[in-house]
C-alpha cells in the first residue's frame, strides 16, 4: 500500500492572513487621522470661503450705501447754495427796485415778480408823436435809468408798443407800420443805453411788437395812450462766458449815428409781381457780385 500523501498544515496560510490583517489595520489606523483632518481643514475652508463672500456683498452694501450718502449730501448742498442765492437774488432785486423807482420818477411803473423786472414807460416821456428819435428829456431819462443798470448784470430787453391806429401818412414813408415805429424805437432805446451809457450789447435786446400786446383798450385815448408804450425787462442772466466777453471790443468800435429807418418800400403791381425801388435794386446787384 501506498504512503497516504502528508496532509500539508494550514498554520502558515493562517500567520499570513493574520499577518496581512494586522498590516491592513496598522494602514487604515494610520491614515484614519489624516482624513479626518482634512475633512475638517475642507469645512474650514468652506466656512471661509462663505465668510468672504458674504464680506464681499457687506462691502458693496456699504460702498453703494455711502455714494447715496454722498449724493444725499451733495443735494442738500446743492439745496442750500440754491436757498443763499435766491435769498441773496432777491435782496439785490428788491434793492434794484427800489433805485429804479427812485431814479425812474414819474410817467413809468416799475413792477417786479419771479427774478424779473419790468419798467413800464408811455411813448411821451421819450418820443415824440410818430417819432422814432429820443427827445432830450427822453435821453436824461435813459441816462438814469442806465446809471442803476450799470450796477447789476441782468439782460436787457427792450419792448416797444403801438397802439393800433395807422401811422399818420407823412410818417408812411419812414415807418410804414406801426411794426416799423415800435421796432425803430426799441431800437434806439437799446443803441443810447450801448452807445452813451456803455452797457455791454450782449446784454441787450430790442423787440418791437407793433398793436400786437395791447394792455388796454384801444377804443378810448387813454387806452390807446396806454398801449404806446416802451417796455424793458430786466432777467437773470442764465448764460455764463466761458471763453470771455468780447462785447468791449464791440463797444470800442466806431459808432454808428445814423437813425433807425425803415427799409427801401416796395411796390406790388396788379399782376401779382413785386417791383423793387432802385435802392433796393442797387443792393440786390451788390450782393449779387
Amino acid at each position: 500500500m501506498l504512503d497516504e500523501p502528508k496532509r500539508r498544515s494550514v498554520v502558515p496560510w493562517v500567520l499570513l492572513a493574520l499577518a496581512l490583517a494586522g498590516g491592513g489595520w496598522g494602514y487604515y489606523a494610520g491614515y484614519r487621522p489624516v482624513a479626518e483632518e482634512a475633512r475638517e481643514k475642507g469645512e474650514t475652508v468652506s466656512e471661509l470661503t462663505r465668510q468672504l463672500r458674504e464680506a464681499k456683498v457687506e462691502a458693496e452694501v456699504a460702498k453703494a450705501a455711502k455714494a447715496e450718502l454722498q449724493k444725499t449730501q451733495d443735494e442738500m448742498k446743492q439745496m442750500r447754495e440754491d436757498l443763499e442765492h435766491s435769498a441773496a437774488q432777491k435782496s439785490a432785486d428788491d434793492k434794484l427796485l427800489d433805485q429804479l423807482k427812485k431814479e425812474v420818477g414819474g410817467g413809468a411803473e416799475v413792477a417786479g415778480a419771479g427774478g424779473q423786472i419790468t419798467v413800464t414807460m408811455v411813448d411821451r416821456i421819450l418820443f415824440k408823436s410818430g417819432e422814432a428819435q429820443l427827445t432830450p428829456e427822453g435821453e436824461q431819462v435813459l441816462r438814469k435809468f442806465g446809471v442803476v443798470l450799470s450796477g447789476t448784470d441782468k439782460l436787457i430787453e427792450v419792448c416797444g408798443h403801438a397802439d393800433n391806429q395807422p401811422v399818420e401818412s407823412e410818417r408812411k414813408a419812414q415807418f410804414p407800420t406801426n411794426w416799423e415805429l415800435s421796432t425803430a424805437r426799441a431800437t434806439n432805446v437799446v443803441r443810447f443805453l450801448q452807445e452813451q451809457v456803455g452797457i455791454k450789447p450782449r446784454r441787450l435786446k430790442a423787440s418791437g411788437y407793433g398793436s400786437s400786446r395791447p394792455i388796454a383798450s384801444n377804443a378810448t385815448a387813454n387806452g390807446r395812450a396806454k398801449n404806446r408804450r416802451i417796455e424793458i425787462l430786466l432777467a437773470p442772466d442764465k448764460v455764463k462766458v466761458v471763453k470771455g466777453d468780447f462785447s468791449d471790443e464791440l463797444a470800442a468800435a466806431p459808432k454808428d449815428k445814423t437813425p433807425v429807418k425803415a427799409p427801401a418800400k416796395v411796390a406790388v403791381k396788379d399782376s401779382g409781381k413785386t417791383t423793387a425801388k432802385p435802392a433796393v435794386k442797387a443792393a440786390v446787384k451788390k450782393h449779387a457780385k
